[in-house]
């Protein structure tokens, strides 16, 4: 019996030599290194250490380093053996005074590192020439072009960041933001004393809007004037037109009952209903997937009408979508009468003239007066990062041949993010409704949008509640 005790002793004793064996110590190796050692003011400075993972393998290993309170790199390594070391170097523009330089290995905390007493190595310094330690001094200079825009224009803005102080700045962010909403984020690299840094941005011109942009937007330096951060301007459209074109689509069709396979005759009525000549401009046909278009529209007067018919193969339920300036290329007054949409439902199935329904299987049939609401649009009004919230428009209207119910709008997404519900007030025969709200989603994601999530009406069409649109990062449509 007691050499079975002494026996288990003796393993418990080896399993724990072995463990202690496997525990993973992050260290460094050596000293902080300097070139050049001295340094006088106005050097570029490199220091350089040695790290080694003692005792186990490690992957995606952090390491930071910096001057004083400013880090300066950051550097993850992959894959280190077993006693495998690493050699990494930062750079510095010295500024005169006392500094404590240093490196710092797994900073979070995040690899079970067996002490982390031994993870942060200091070197003190002092840099001749400059006496006390300055400060940084970070400020935007800001020119654009061209000084004269309208709404759409293209507006490229040139951003110079200047570095007034005594002292090197610290990487740090910046900011450009519409209206209160960031719509770029800059990184901003170290820059000397005297230094300056550049960089540019293109801008969609909205008329009116207000454009900031704050350098040192997360507080990464202790600057000798925190009050020259910011550059900010009202961008006035100073050359706007007096007054402005308005195109608008009416769309008949003939006949009103019609099967797959039939031709149905368009008839196409553009006018300007606004205060200025439109340009030259091109109708573009929807039918499903498929695209048509006919012949463009000429420049039209104040008051100007042009229209025409064109025959298109008919097919049941296909949603059509007929449109002038369909890119929205002219600038108008008014850009929502631009779009005619409509699903399309074949006579067999509902015959307008008398909203006749024949028993297809149909759990219910919809009142003569039925209403029957549809999505016409979906847009994006800004250009704020997707995950940060965007701002939609959906325009819905009543095509049916009565008055709907109040009900809800849902928008969803694929992703993570909240969804979004809406109320739709009723709306009268003809009538349209722009729900306005702002949702996250990632870049490339899909939003699935449904009207009368609640089922509260019931219509003549249940088929053309829903719609999808994907934005890009950058799509402004």
């Amino acid at each position: 019996m007691r050499f079975k005790t002494f026996l288990s002793i003796g393993v418990i004793f080896l399993l724990s030599s072995v463990l202690a064996l496997a525990a993973l110590d992050l260290r460094f190796t050596t000293a902080i290194s300097q070139a050049p050692n001295p340094a006088n003011l106005g050097d570029t400075v490199t220091f350089t250490v040695t790290l080694i993972s003692d005792g186990a393998i490690v992957n995606d290993l952090k390491l930071i380093g910096g001057v004083d309170g400013a880090k300066i790199v950051e550097k993850i390594f992959t894959g280190i053996a077993n006693g495998g070391t690493r050699t990494q170097s930062m750079s510095w523009t010295a500024t005169g005074g006392a500094h404590t330089v240093w490196f710092e290995l797994d900073p979070d905390h995040l690899k079970n590192d067996s002490n982390y007493g031994n993870n942060r190595v200091e070197k003190a310094i002092t840099v001749s020439g400059g006496g006390p330690v300055g400060q940084p001094d970070l400020t935007p200079g800001v020119t654009y072009s061209p000084d004269v825009f309208n709404t759409g224009n293209a507006v490229n803005f040139s951003i110079i960041v200047n570095n007034n102080g005594t002292a090197a700045s610290a990487p740090c962010d910046m900011i450009l933001k519409k209206d209160g909403s960031t719509l770029e984020q800059f990184a901003v690299p170290l820059i000397g004393s005297g230094g300056q840094w550049q960089t540019s941005y293109s801008w969609n011109a909205k008329c009116d809007a207000g454009i900031e942009i704050i350098v040192d937007s997360n507080n990464a330096n202790a600057e000798s004037n925190e009050g020259n951060n910011t550059w900010s301007k009202q961008m006035a459209c100073s050359g706007a037109p007096a007054g402005l074109p308005d195109l608008a689509i009416g769309v008949t069709f003939s006949p009103l009952k019609f099967d797959t396979g039939e031709d149905v005759t368009f008839t196409i009525k553009i006018d300007n209903k606004g205060t200025a000549s439109a340009p030259s401009s091109q109708v573009i046909i929807l039918v499903g997937m498929v695209g048509y278009k006919p012949p463009g529209i000429p420049a039209l007067n104040p008051g100007g009408h042009y229209e025409f018919s064109t025959k298109i193969q008919f097919m049941c339920d296909a949603q059509f979508e007929i449109a002038i300036d369909y890119e929205n290329e002219i600038q108008e007054s008014n850009e929502n009468n631009n779009k005619w949409l409509r699903k399309m439902t074949c006579g067999r199935f509902y015959n307008p003239d008398s909203v006749k329904y024949k028993e297809f299987g149909f759990a219910r049939v919809p009142p003569a007066d039925a209403p029957d609401l549809t999505i016409l649009s979906v847009k994006r009004r800004d250009n704020v990062p997707l995950q940060y919230g965007t701002a939609i428009d959906v325009e819905v209207e009543n095509i049916g041949l009565g008055k709907s119910n109040p009900c809800t709008l849902v928008s969803t997404t694929e992703d993570i993010f909240p969804d979004v519900t809406m109320n739709i007030p009723a709306l009268e025969k003809g009538a349209k409704y722009t729900a306005k709200y702002v949702q996250k989603l990632n870049c490339g994601g899909t939003m699935n949008i449904k009207v009368d999530a609640n089922n509260k009406n019931r219509e003549i069409n249940e088929e053309n509640n829903t719609a999808k649109k994907s934005f890009l990062c950058l799509d402004l449509k």
